[in-house]
């Protein structure tokens, strides 16, 4: 099965490729914007803002992934083209391509927070591919919590260097979130490739741990695997605000997205587990675990 993975550079790419890669019954396609992302000999470049080099990139391919996206940034605009745009330029060349299915990979931010441009974006672009009328075309919408990554351009790794490098950590009041780790989601998203799941055909699947976190709470138990228990104190986030103000005042050209940092106050929280989802759930500590023996193992350094 020749499957395309949209997005195969990124933080979830990287690590979704290297996982789907081990089924030798799939042909797994890197899709990138450049060849920045994934240097292999069947990696295919395209800018999703171009309809024939979408169409080139898809040819011959059954299953996209679609994990593409901005996340960051500060014009709206950016993100209507690279998060609706986009999308919709790649669903339309899925069509005339006669690919089977879609798997495009949301965010529970379009639930929680469509004031945000990523939130609106991200729900704008689900709101236009559920609305489409059924075609041969296979369509699950994910719309995903934090997932935790072993990639190299995961947060992880600061976290990490943060607990290793003081025995007192001062962090902010945040919401709470469900972090999903990485092997879980990408179980998943396998389980999407092999069989259809009628009843989430066109529809939208809420992908969330059972486990709810602050950032302290996150930050004890990431302390506890790594051997380095730390004394975690949290300050009012109003304090983090005032900081970033100061910051983007004194230096005008830091880009700080404020719409973001906002969102991190506020709990991120979804009530209902997709029962196909939760089989592969286990404890996060056990998965934390996991996160951390993966790099572990493939540090330069001994941790």
């Amino acid at each position: 099965m020749n499957i395309g993975i949209v997005g195969a550079g990124g933080e979830i790419g990287v690590g979704l490729t290297k996982f789907l890669k081990s089924n030798s019954s799939y042909k797994i396609i890197p899709i990138t914007r450049s060849k920045s992302g994934q240097k292999e000999n069947c990696q295919r470049i395209c800018d999703l803002r171009n309809p024939h080099q979408i169409l080139r990139a898809l040819e011959g391919i059954e299953v996209v992934i679609n994990l593409s996206g901005r996340t960051t940034g500060i014009e709206y605009e950016d993100f209507y083209i690279d998060n609706y745009i986009c999308s919709i330029n790649l669903y339309k060349g899925c069509l005339k391509a006669g690919v089977k299915r879609i798997i495009h990979v949301s965010s529970i931010l379009a639930l929680l927070h469509p004031e945000t441009a990523y939130g609106q974006t991200n729900a704008l672009t689900d709101k236009f591919l559920l609305s489409q009328p059924p075609t041969d075309l296979s369509l699950i919408i994910l719309r995903p919590s934090w997932v935790v990554t072993s990639s190299p351009k995961s947060i992880i790794h600061q976290f990490i260097k943060l607990i290793r490098l003081s025995p007192v950590l001062l962090v902010p009041n945040t919401g709470q979130v469900q972090p999903l780790f990485e092997g879980v989601f990408y179980k998943f998203v396998r389980q999407c490739i092999e069989k259809t799941i009628k009843k989430y055909d066109h529809k939208i699947i809420y992908c969330v741990g059972f486990e709810k976190f602050k950032l302290n709470e996150f930050l004890k138990l990431l302390s506890e695997v790594i051997d380095k228990k730390r004394l975690i104190f949290e300050f009012p986030f109003s304090i983090l605000i005032n900081l970033a103000k100061i910051g983007a005042a004194l230096f005008p050209k830091l880009s700080i997205d404020f719409e973001k940092l906002q969102i991190q106050k506020s709990d991120r929280i979804h009530s209902e587990i997709c029962p196909e989802l939760e089989i592969f759930q286990k404890p996060a500590k056990e998965e934390m675990q996991q996160i951390v023996a993966s790099i572990r193992s493939n540090a330069r350094k001994p941790y």
